[in-house]
């Protein structure tokens, strides 16, 4: 498999893509604790590896999720993940790096034009690079039906406040007749987007940046809860994507960027699931 994938770079005119110099960012996702359905570390060598001898300086890449509290959800827990995962700079031949920062809010506004996004928060590190190469593992997806390219292009390289109206349609409220006043989100916002108006906390909208997760550490549960305010339909989060994914390959140039999609170990659920499920059908192989 290690000699087919260098080969299929040589056919497919990746280091094309790749000028002497360039910094190139190898997307990859770092996968969830307990999901071993993932890109083999010697795969991504062999990518990293080709990149070097193209001329390139790779760097392997990921943004946190949504949710400072989740297992990906600052750039300390992703680094944590993708050693358990085994990606590592031993393993794979280059540094990790964490796109969009410590807590996953740091990034670049773009203007998308797309059906819905129209303004898309990408991650510094991607907006960086002068090159992206996509290594993506197609599997499916409860929401979208199946995930690859698109999906690691255009969830995979936004910040949290790019990433949350991808899932999202409005932003978190406090419901005062639940709220105690215990005063953790007020602790717990990175943006100081709640503070205490008329006795009880309160979400100012123009400061919320949406992708932290505050509805998860409310012990009194009021805060507007991930179902109440996520878009009504599937497609919604598809065209969300197609949209965002356009934005960073319009802003790095069409022919600076590359696909490689790994479709093997297709299971149902993506990688951000902690558990690895059995596949649905038998190893394809990997396509550019």
């Amino acid at each position: 498999m290690e000699r087919k994938l260098a080969t299929l770079f040589d056919v497919s005119a990746a280091k094309e893509v790749i000028s002497e110099d360039d910094l190139v960012a190898v997307k990859i996702h770092f996968g969830q604790p307990g999901n071993h359905r993932l890109i083999r570390p010697q795969h991504i060598r062999i990518i990293v590896e080709k990149v070097k001898a193209a001329g390139g300086k790779p760097f392997v890449t990921d943004t946190t999720g949504i949710g400072l509290n989740s297992a990906r959800g600052t750039a300390e827990k992703c680094l944590k993940a993708a050693v358990e995962n085994g990606y590592a700079p031993e393993t794979i031949g280059a540094p990790l790096v964490v796109a969009d920062g410590s807590k996953g809010l740091l990034g670049v506004k773009l203007k998308a034009g797309g059906l819905r996004m129209k303004e898309v928060e990408v991650a510094q590190a991607i907006v960086e690079a002068d090159v992206l190469i996509s290594l993506a593992h197609a599997k499916g997806h409860p929401r979208t039906g199946f995930a690859g390219a698109l999906k690691n292009v255009g969830v995979g390289c936004v910040t949290k406040c790019g990433r949350a109206p991808l899932h999202l349609a409005k932003k978190p409220q406090i419901d005062p007749n639940k709220c105690d006043d215990c005063g953790k989100c007020i602790a717990f916002c990175p943006v100081g987007a709640i503070s205490k108006l008329d006795s009880k906390p309160q979400i100012n909208p123009e400061r919320c940046v949406w992708g932290c997760a505050c509805w998860e550490i409310c012990p009194k549960k009021a805060i507007s809860s991930w179902p109440t305010i996520h878009h009504e339909t599937n497609a919604e989060l598809s065209i969300r994507t197609a949209d965002a994914a356009s934005a960073v390959i319009n802003h790095l140039g069409k022919d600076k960027v590359m696909f490689f999609n790994f479709a093997y170990d297709i299971t149902p659920h993506c990688d951000c699931f902690p558990f690895a499920d059995t596949p649905m059908v038998p190893d394809i192989g990997i396509l550019a």
